[in-house]
């Protein structure tokens, strides 16, 4: 997949199919509208384009700060992997939120991209405060001579799947409703940092990981997670009470060693909460329970093999 990032439109593409959207968190609504688009492209014989915002325009027009659940880093390669061809990375600002929808489609859709039919999600809008509506974007098709095709929303539990409640869901630590609505684990991708070497010490060493600061972390606590080659282990995210020293850390432990260096990509699935943080009286206690949540992951793990 190649990927451009515009900050003003410029010529791309002589003809394409093209899907808009922040696409935070890929779920299974976006997954529709993407698979849409490759089978439209397919029959059209042009190629498949996404385009997204960086940053997300709500982190830019809200009031207060957004967490996502897919910064642009896991975006690009978990949209790659469907196959498509390219990535339109539009830079979101003040001024580029200004522009009418009419303005929008016909610099970026028509004349960068020479657009043949765009996909869209049926509570999608764009251009200036959400002008693009579906209504209005059919009028411009018809004068610009594209086609407009709306993809039907993705329930679950009787309800649309979108990236708000998602982030809900995560917010409130339910990761099996995430997983739902998502289609796959929730996924918390960082650097490997060093750490305090505190787990090694007890005996369970672990990796210390740094995810982005825009990333949406679950409630601080102890979760069922595995590796990127499916190992399971604890997640733990927390400041670690027990030593009292106020840090902030997203750690580990894995239960085969996973050959990760200072520097690495981790990339972790969070299945399940555990239990919430506590400061213990004593480390010994600490290792203690940290025996007893290692007990209740290989229970965790026996059961979820058998399905």
């Amino acid at each position: 997949m190649k990927t451009e990032y515009l900050t003003e439109p410029r010529f791309i593409l002589d003809s394409s199919v093209v899907a808009v959207g922040s696409f935070d968190g890929l779920h299974r609504g976006h997954r529709a509208v993407l698979e849409r688009l490759l089978g439209k492209a397919k029959a059209l014989a042009v190629s498949p384009v996404v385009l997204t915002f960086e940053p997300h325009p709500r982190a830019v027009l809200g009031k207060s700060s957004l967490k996502l659940l897919t910064p642009l880093d896991e975006k690009i390669p978990a949209i790659a992997a469907m196959g498509i061809d390219f990535l339109i990375v539009v830079g979101f600002d003040m001024s580029f939120a200004g522009l009418t929808s009419e303005k929008f489609v016909e610099e970026y859709l028509v004349k960068s991209l020479g657009i043949k039919a765009l996909i869209l999600g049926t509570d999608h809008g764009f251009g200036k405060n959400r002008s693009g509506g579906v209504e209005s974007l059919r009028g411009i098709a018809n004068d610009r001579g594209f086609e407009l095709e709306i993809v039907e929303p993705v329930l679950w539990k009787g309800e649309h799947i979108r990236s708000n409640r998602i982030r809900e869901a995560v917010a409130e630590g339910s990761l099996s409703g995430t997983a739902h609505m998502l289609g796959r684990p929730y996924m918390i991708a960082g650097e490997v940092v060093r750490g305090r070497g505190r787990g090694k010490e007890m005996g369970y060493p672990t990796v210390n990981i740094s995810p982005p600061e825009e990333k949406l972390l679950p409630p601080s606590g102890v979760y069922a997670a595995s590796d990127d080659k499916g190992t399971p282990g604890l997640l733990y995210i927390g400041t670690s009470p027990t030593f009292d020293d106020g840090q902030f850390t997203v750690e580990f432990y894995c239960v085969r060693e996973m050959g990760l260096s200072i520097g690495d990509e981790a990339r972790i699935s969070v299945f399940e909460y555990f239990r919430g943080e506590r400061a213990f009286p004593s480390k010994m206690e600490l290792i203690e329970q940290i025996e007893k949540d290692k007990e209740k992951l290989e229970k965790w793990v026996k059961i979820h093999n058998a399905k």
